[in-house]
């Protein structure tokens, strides 16, 4: 089972952290990742990273809003995809 970590603005700089939302979407699809941490302090953003002991598997990132959430970024590590995290991480984020 994956241990989910919430990811805040003292947290964030974790260098496979960001590597990770850095590669897995189009740069033009992507905040800089600096500017989302500065968003991280300023909305309602749940990001959270998802590890299996010490590796990291994978990131969602969930924007909070009082009527929906709108879910902005899901990914799973390229080397560990179709092993089953990203139904595990979907389940843990929809609930």
């Amino acid at each position: 089972m994956l241990k989910p970590v919430i990811i805040h603005s003292g947290n964030a700089g974790d260098a496979a952290l960001r590597k990770l939302y850095e590669t897995a979407f189009p740069v033009g699809e992507q905040i800089p990742y600096d500017e989302l941490i500065h968003l991280l302090d300023v909305m309602d953003i749940d990001y959270t990273a998802y590890y299996e002991g010490d590796t990291l598997v994978g990131l969602t990132m969930v924007l909070r809003l009082p009527r929906y959430n709108w879910a902005w970024y899901f990914a799973v590590r390229e080397e560990l995809r179709g092993k089953g995290y990203g139904q595990e991480i979907f389940s843990a984020m929809v609930n």
